[in-house]
């Protein structure tokens, strides 16, 4: 089977530099006041303060980003901020090499990580801390999800399952192992290249005698029911185009992103399956490399985020649970089955730095014993 390309949005949200514009108009004097009544050094009126910001691609959830971002533009003409839109599993190698190159020009500057690229970045020594006198939204989230040195937030979590596509599957899953052993799913799986929750590998491992230390045993049963995968995709887009056209019938994903996808008129459901779902912690980070004035920045644009208002948002157009005690699950959330008391208590917590740890040996396992299969 051939691989499928990957998927990159880069989508940029621009302002002028005002204070070039006041200098050329004569106004030097009055737009160095006005950088200083924003809390911006006067260093940023020879040029834009410019940042980057890393969003997860597909559905909504770029759209918080955006409506926050966009009212602080308008409020700060003098800094420009560049939204790179990718999934976690492409972008974070690319961040890494970037870190590689020149420790000093980060590739992104601060934004949105999975659980996955958070342990990856601690291991890397990717974040800075954050800042709880410039963050002070910080001080509402559960203990639980304020990491050691505030090396990032935990802001919500999602839970992973198996999605279907009801027009097509005649019989539901009801387990992980429906996943590579049902044969009426044979040809019609998806799996999220190397992001191993959504590979079903780390399940399997776990029922055959390994673990996240030992991921082997999932794959060489992988490597058995390969006539089950349809493809290895790279995006959520990628996902979604082959539920939406009824190529793919079952996935492993998150709770979330099927919503969006039912609410766009994929024929999906999800399926919290009798084992438990996954529980998936999302991350803001700071990146390391980002000078004094783009952490600054980066501060206010994550404060802002972590408004009540802005991350029930968040939760709500995404489909994940708030870690913040200001926030409530809406409605339509707090009857879902896969955001229950019960579902939650019982979600599989993974060891995330093991995981991060490995993570070149088991791509190279995962190319080895599964890929050459299929």
């Amino acid at each position: 089977m051939s691989k499928r390309p990957m998927v990159s949005d880069h989508s940029i949200l621009d302002r002028r530099n005002f204070l070039k514009r006041a200098a050329a108009l004569g106004m030097y004097g009055a737009g160095v006041q006005l950088a200083s009544t924003m809390a911006f050094p006067t260093s940023a009126r020879a040029a834009d303060l410019a940042l980057t910001m890393f969003v997860f691609s597909g559905g909504e959830q770029g759209t918080v980003a955006k409506e926050v971002v966009g009212k602080f533009l308008k409020e700060n003409p003098a800094v420009k901020i560049d939204f790179y839109e990718e999934s976690n599993a492409v972008a974070y190698p690319k961040i890494r090499a970037a870190r590689s190159a020149n420790p000093d020009k980060p590739l992104v500057n601060f934004g949105y990580f999975n659980a996955n690229a958070t342990a990856m970045g601690d291991q890397d020594g990717m974040w800075l801390s954050l800042d709880a006198g410039k963050i002070p939204n910080l001080n509402d989230i559960s203990p639980t999800y304020r990491r050691r040195a505030d090396h990032g937030v935990g802001h919500s979590i999602s839970p992973i399952g198996i999605a279907y596509n009801k027009e097509k599957v005649k019989t539901p899953p009801k387990s992980w192992s429906d996943i590579w052993s049902n044969t009426e799913y044979k040809g019609r799986v998806i799996l999220f290249d190397y992001l191993w929750p959504y590979t079903g590998v780390i399940q399997a491992a776990k029922e055959n005698g390994g673990s996240e230390a030992d991921l082997e045993p999932g794959m060489k049963l992988w490597a058995k029911h390969t006539d089950q995968i349809l493809a290895l995709v790279t995006s959520t887009q990628q996902a979604q185009n082959l539920l939406a056209r009824g190529d793919a019938w079952v996935t492993i994903w998150a709770k979330g992103n099927v919503q969006q996808w039912a609410d766009a008129g994929v024929p999906v459901e999800f399926v919290v399956p009798k084992e438990g779902v996954i529980a998936f912690p999302l991350f803001f980070q700071m990146l390391a490399g980002s000078t004094p004035e783009q952490q600054d920045v980066a501060s206010k644009i994550i404060n802002a985020l972590l408004e009540p208002a802005a991350l029930a948002r968040w939760c709500e157009l995404n489909g994940v649970a708030p870690t913040s005690s200001k926030v409530q699950l809406p409605a339509r959330m707090a009857s879902d089955p896969a955001y229950s008391k019960d579902a939650v208590a019982n979600a599989i917590q993974l060891d995330w730095p093991t995981l991060a740890r490995k993570d070149a040996e088991y791509r190279e396992k995962w190319d080895r014993i599964v890929k050459t299969q299929l």
